[in-house]
């Protein structure tokens, strides 16, 4: 890289810095993402010249190329990282520049301000400032990426990548400064990358055998012994080799922002006048900002990135006085609109209207505020006036904001402080209709007001634009106070940008076309937008006028759905300096905005579009939508072949991968202009084996819905050689959900559901040959008639006539389970044969339960010309020639016959005809297991499948007919139909059922109700001591399905271990008793462990709960009469008439899972929970146990814990005798007496008042200072915290938030001009002291009392008894 040129080195200059750097390439993200990316990208090597000269006045940088690549989930953790390490370099810059700090902040001490948002923009910052900026700047970035990556649903990578180039300037002249921004170029761009996995190694292939090699294979004992087990039946693989990197593709990138240019020449003049050199002019131009956004782009953007949140709690004075003193210069504010008060119009004709910000209008939106003293009735409302500093009458004099007789508008007309021009403020504390409670939530609001008039007693609030008087309370209304008229002009660098116009489309998500089809078109025009610069803050405000179009793809119109509408965005971030003089405690960022009137359109098609992207986006939904008139030229491909289909449409083409689908848009918006409809909606397919083969092309019409069978010659690249192809399957219909499915899929179609690695062989029926093809399919694999012509092409004779029977349907074959090299010889030799043949998947006829309950599936199947049909096969397994055990496979068939077209014949030729065209059977094969189990106990079993009914089965017996099941898993058994013993052992405790025979279900459903969908029996274990229940039924693919359960299990949600004893069984003796440990027998009922789950095995429905620690309590249970929630309590004698009390909640509902069984989950979970959510750790006591030490307990921050009660009478409460009765005669179940109280650790913080842990909603807590004298109302002296007890299923919770997270409910305000006030509870021995003219926030000290209020008044023997809200 060459030295920059673009700033010119001084002579004077003896010394340069100059820095060189080269970076290969910069990645945040997982490791796992990074292989991916480094082949999908060709990283460009990042050059770096930085000249620094003139002592740091001169800097150059030139950057060129460079690839940056960010995961979008990792930049949350990068951005925190980033932030620690920007914050500890600026917390050694602060620590090296805090002397000269303190020594400022020393010489301005005297004139500092407590005041709300005051602006430090002074000329000697703004210096400081510029003195340290250098007096030429050239940085020059070209041909520099930015890539965000994120991780589909699917597995790919998707991409949006930014290329940037600019280049910025900055001199500093005698006559000013200038600052030149050159974006030449900004291209934004989507692309994803997957992995081709689908290699051709992966690829199933058929081979040649000959009758000699159709012997069986060999294993030994050992290694057969493996099948024993699922777990290593499954693991039966080849054996695995080294692979080489799977290789990427990128399919087509779509340009979301093709060209965006912008240019920006700034200047600021130095020699002007104060006012003017503080602001920067100048022109800009923006060009190309018209962006395509798909859905899934926006949502994958938006995906893995979080906000920030941010919070105060810094106390302020919130007194009217001490916020606005006398004489201040203000901005008013309407807090709601986001309006300040203007004056408008020259002379004469002076209105009030309204800004969006008081630095835009300068004077209009400055008052004077002058507190007018009102002597008569020794009032002390404090009444003020509003003099403007722009409006002045004829004479000079200043004009007020005013009332004027018969106008509901404000007026800007009055010279003297007569009651029109009076005003008075209310706190947000007083009551009124309209005022919500989600405003007390934010810090700022307590230092809002709400403006009235003196002499209509009405508030103020802009509607429409227009400030007007209304009902109060009106709109909040904040004050800007500024230090002096020079802070008041809001000394800032301003850069105020031309109006620009903007568009934006959304689009869905089609894939692999180069044209998008549109969904949502935004326009953004007359932009303008307006910068502010501060010494603490800057500000961005921009007004735009917007419109949302929506596209009728039907009638290829766009639609308005939202009409041309007014926007006002403004934004302020504030600079958080920890040891700045002018630190704000304003919240960092403030955005706001407003909308002045909206007008949307709304009829099917626009809601439907709407509400398709709404849901794409997750932002709400899924809504059940027909995709099928929003998409209306949207086409889902799908192939079910085993080859990459070629799909040619609008003269564009795309290979859709064995197996896989793609979303296709048909045609462009131009072409809805094409009269030729039929070639508009003409398409074409071949099949291709992506080396030099491919199937001829099939023409298709999308307009006709139909399903054809086409037999189809397969082609070389060059055309010189032909070979027959397959038989191709086309489906072309329209549904509600995808719209127009155009799905391609073979004539026959094997799949291999079986678990296992299976051989398979085929051969034709007559004559029959010595020759056979053979394929092997791993578990879940398949393969199809299209494969097999493809590979007939490399065979000849007697292989390549039986794949060409496989094509036609007209075929046999066998197979046989996979026996892998590794298996070793050792005792005796095993082999396994081939099963017999089965031609073409002829349906055989089952027997036993599999017969009875096909019956039902059969019902379920037959849909129109859908038919389906099973058979079962089996392989034996031979031990030196002799058979010593089978595996047993059941075949689904499915078929369906389809129209066969003639491949002369296209389909306008198809249209035309009449004439009846014969039928092809297509078939799809499963290969699956006979039986699957699944284990929905809460222990581990043993499972064998016998068709004896002999437990002591040994070595090849058991082979695919035992396994070991854990809690949830689901294994697959290849046990035969006919017949099946089903013997279920218990490993914990080695319990065995009685052997069940499938044969006497069978008579059970013959004579039961032929409606039954599945037969439920019960399982004996050991003669009769526990009990559990086996269902029998078939499944989506006919699979005899089993499921083991039981109708009842246990969930213990506690931190203690919990015995559930049966009630049936003679009761405990004592030693028993004393004797119950955690390994409790098993016919006595079950030890719960804390966070366990077992399952019920007991018939008996009656439980006794125990806990562990305390064999003296109990609580019973009746889990049949459960219903909803219940709660249970163990007590404990601990002396004195105190008991300590463990409550419990119980819940019953279903058993979670996908399998829907009559299971029943029973849960146990503390009663009462209380969740500490304040910053500082808590004391929780009981109320009426304050002497009770051993019942407090101690919350740390952001936990939670269990709230342990006692019970009795307490020395510390005297009870009436009322009290006595309701006490001895109230139900165990009344929580009306369970209060608590908390402490919070705070030095000199008392206990606050009752709070009851049973009483749901929202409650306040008041703490004291601990003093012996009568309390002063003082937020120093005076804390408050809230509460909320909701339910969580069977628990209440009780949350504390301190400080309190709702706005406090009352306030007290002393008017009276001298005397002070004292209030208390009634009934309650701490009394507060209000001053005159002082008001405070209050809760109820204690709410077990009366809510009532004793308000007395200092020097005089007046009394109040209050209960509701007031002013004295």
């Amino acid at each position: 890289m060459t030295s920059p040129t673009n700033i010119s080195m001084q002579a004077s200059a003896s010394h340069w810095l100059l820095i060189n750097v080269a970076v290969n390439n910069i990645f945040i993200g997982r490791c796992s993402m990074k292989s991916d990316l480094v082949q999908a990208h060709k990283f460009t090597k990042l050059l770096s010249f930085l000249l620094i000269g003139g002592e740091f006045h001169t800097v150059s940088w030139e950057i060129q190329g460079g690839l940056i690549v960010l995961e979008t989930t990792s930049l949350p953790m990068a951005i925190d990282n980033y932030s620690s390490y920007l914050h500890y370099i600026g917390n050694l810059t602060s620590d090296a520049q805090q002397p000269n700090k303190g020594i400022k902040k020393a010489e301005h001490g005297n004139e500092s301000y407590n005041l709300d948002e005051i602006d430090q923009g002074t000329v000697s910052t703004s210096q400081q400032t510029e003195s340290r900026l250098p007096d030429a700047f050239d940085l020059s970035l070209s041909r520099f990426a930015f890539v965000l990556a994120l991780e589909n649903e699917s597995g790919g990578i998707r991409e949006i990548a930014l290329e940037v180039d600019i280049h910025l300037k900055f001199e500093m002249a005698t006559t000013g400064r200038k600052l030149t921004v050159d974006l030449s170029r900004l291209s934004i761009l989507s692309q994803i990358i997957y992995e081709r996995v689908e290699d051709e190694i992966a690829i199933p292939h058929f081979s040649s055998v000959t009758s000699k090699d159709l012997s069986s294979h060999h294993a030994s004992a050992d290694s057969l012994s493996g099948f024993q087990n699922f777990g290593e039946l499954n693991s039966v693989s080849d054996a695995s080799s080294s692979k080489e990197p799977v290789p990427v593709q990128l399919n087509h990138q779509k340009q979301i922002l093709k060209h965006l240019r912008a240019f920006m020449s700034l200047e600021r003049l130095d020699n002007g006048s104060l006012h003017l050199s503080r602001y920067w002019f100048g022109t800009g131009s923006l060009s190309g900002f018209d962006m395509t956004l798909s859905v899934y782009e926006v949502q994958d953007t938006i995906k893995g990135l979080e906000g920030n949140h941010w919070s105060t709690s810094h106390e302020v004075d919130n007194s009217f006085e001490a916020m606005i003193p006398d004489g201040a210069i203000v901005a008013i504010q309407d807090v709601n609109q986001h309006m300040y008060f203007t004056v408008e119009g020259e002379e004469k004709t002076f209105s009030i209207g309204g800004a969006i910000h008081y630095s835009l209008v300068g004077e209009r939106a400055l008052f004077r505020v002058k507190h007018c003293t009102q002597k008569r009735w020794n009032s002390t409302v404090l009444w003020f006036s509003l003099i403007s500093l722009f409006a002045k009458n004829d004479m000079g004099v200043p004009l007020r904001l005013n009332f004027r007789p018969g106008s509901c508008f404000v007026d800007i007309s009055f010279t003297n402080d007569g009651g029109c021009a009076l005003w008075r403020v209310c706190h947000q504390g007083e009551s009124y209709e309209g005022v919500t409670d989600w405003e007390a939530c934010n810090q700022s609001v307590k230092r809002n007001f709400y403006l009235v008039n003196k002499k209509n007693n009405s508030a103020i609030a802009f509607v429409d634009g227009a400030l007007e008087f209304v009902r109060k309370p009106g709109n909040p209304i904040k004050f800007k106070v500024f230090k002096d008229l020079c802070a008041a002009y809001d000394v800032s660098e301003t850069a105020s940008y031309p109006r620009m116009a903007v568009q934006a489309c959304l689009h869905p998500d089609a894939e692999n076309t180069e044209d998008l089809f549109p969904l949502i078109c935004l326009f953004i025009n007359n932009t303008q937008l307006i910068i502010q610069s501060l010494a603490t803050k800057s500000r961005v405000i921009s007004t735009s006028s917007a419109a949302v179009h929506y596209f009728d793809a039907q009638g290829n119109l766009w639609g308005e759905l939202i009409h041309p509408v007014e926007i006002c965005i403004f934004y302020r971030s504030n600079v958080q300096t920890q040891f700045s003089e002018y630190a704000s405690h304003a919240v960092p960022v403030n955005f706001f905005c407003k909308i002045k009137e909206l007008d949307i359109s709304l009829n099917e098609n626009s809601l439907d579009v709407l509400l398709f992207v709404i849901g794409k986006l997750n932002l709400s939904g899924p809504y059940s939508l027909q995709s099928s008139m929003i998409l209306a030229n949207c086409c889902k491909v799908e192939n079910q072949s085993g080859l990459d289909l070629l799909f040619y449409f609008n003269q564009q083409r795309i290979t859709i991968p064995r197996k896989q689908s793609a979303s296709i848009l048909l045609r462009r918006l131009s072409d809805f202009k094409n009269q030729d409809s039929e070639a508009a909606t003409s398409v074409s397919i071949q099949l291709a084996d992506g080396g030099s083969f491919s199937t001829n092309s099939i023409h298709l019409l999308l307009s006709q819905m139909q399903t054809l069978a086409w037999r189809t010659r397969i082609m070389s690249r060059e055309g010189s050689r032909t070979f027959p192809g397959p038989m191709l399957v086309v489906n072309i219909s329209r549904n509600p959900e995808v719209g127009l499915s155009f799905v391609v899929s073979p004539l026959i179609k094997i799949h291999n559901e079986t678990g296992l690695s299976m051989e398979l062989q085929f051969q034709r029926p007559e004559p029959k040959e010595d020759e056979f093809a053979s394929v092997l399919l791993k578990p879940g694999d398949s393969i199809d008639d299209s494969m097999a012509m493809f590979d007939a092409i490399n065979f000849s004779g007697g292989v390549k006539r039986a794949l060409m029977s496989l094509s036609v349907g007209n075929f046999l074959f066998s197979f046989r389970p996979k026996m892998t090299e590794e298996l070793i010889y050792c005792e005796s030799s095993l082999s396994l044969e081939w099963s017999a043949y089965i031609k073409g998947g002829k349906a055989v006829r089952l027997s036993g339960i599999f017969d009875i309950l096909n019956y039902r599936l059969r019902k379920a199947l037959f849909v129109k010309s859908v038919k389906c049909s099973f058979s079962t096969a089996h392989c034996l397994i031979k031990s030196e020639g002799v058979c010593v055990a089978s595996m047993h496979f059941l075949i689904q068939t499915i078929a369906r016959d389809i129209p066969f077209a003639p491949s002369e014949k296209s389909a306008a030729v198809l249209k035309n005809e009449n004439s009846t065209v014969s039928l092809r059977e297509q078939k799809e094969i499963y290969l699956l297991p006979t039986v699957r189990m699944t284990n929905l106990l809460h222990s581990e079993i043993d499972v064998l499948l016998s068709d004896t009914g002999q437990s002591n089965l040994v070595g090849y017996d058991k082979i695919g007919k035992q396994a070991t099941i854990s809690c949830g898993s689901t294994v697959d058994f290849y046990a035969n139909p006919a017949v099946i013993y089903f013997t279920i052992t218990l490993t914990s405790s080695n319990s065995s059922s009685k052997p069940v025979n499938s044969g006497d279900c069978v008579k059970k459903l013959l004579k039961g109700n032929n409606d039954v969908q599945h037969l439920d029996i019960n399982l004996d274990f050991d003669g009769g001591k526990f009990f559990a229940t086996l269902r029998l039924c078939r499944g989506n693919r006919g699979m005899l399905e089993v499921v083991v359960f039981t109708s009842y299990s246990m969930k213990n949600e506690t931190d203690f271990p919990i015995y559930v004893l049966a009630t049936k069984r003679w009761p405990l003796s004592r030693i028993e008793i004393d004797n119950l440990n955690s390994n409790i027998p098993s016919e006595l009922g079950l030890c719960l462990l804390p966070k366990s789950t077992r399952s019920w095995f007991l018939k008996s429905e009656r439980v006794q709960l125990k806990l562990l620690e305390d064999h003296t309590s109990e609580a019973l249970l009746d889990l049949g009469s459960l219903s909803g929630l219940t709660e249970i309590s163990f007590k404990k004698e601990e002396g004195s008439g105190i008991k300590s009390v463990t409550k419990l909640g119980v819940s019953v509902g279903p058993s979670s899972g996908e399998i829907v069984v009559p299971s029943q989950m029973v849960t146990l979970v503390p009663r009462y929970v209380i969740c500490n959510e304040s910053e500082e750790s808590i004391t929780v006591r009981q109320f009426y146990f304050q002497d009770e030490v051993l019942g407090v307990i101690s919350i740390n921050s952001k936990q939670q814990m269990p709230l342990q009660l006692k019970e009795g009478f307490s020395k510390k409460r005297e009870f009436s005798v009322f009290e006595h009765f309701i006490r001895k005669h109230r139900i165990s179940s009344d929580n009306s007496l369970l209060y608590i109280q908390i402490q919070t650790n705070e030095p000199g913080l008392g206990w606050s008042g009752p709070v009851c842990i049973a009483s749901l909603g929202h409650f306040f807590l008041k703490f004291r200072k601990q003093s012996n004298e009568v309390t002063t109302s003082d937020n120093k002296m005076t804390q408050f915290a809230a509460v909320h007890v909701v339910e969580e299923g069977s628990t209440l919770v009780l949350s504390f938030y301190k400080p309190p997270n709702l706005s406090l409910p009352y306030r007290i305000e002393n008017c009276l001009h001298s005397l002070s006030i004292t209030y208390y509870q009634k009934d309650s021995l701490e009394p507060e002291v209000l001053g005159p003219a002082c008001s405070a926030d209050y809760v109820w000290d204690d709410l077990t009392l009366p809510r009532r209020l004793v308000v007395r008044i200092n020097g005089t023997h007046l009394n109040l008894v209050i209960d509701s809200c007031f002013t004295i």
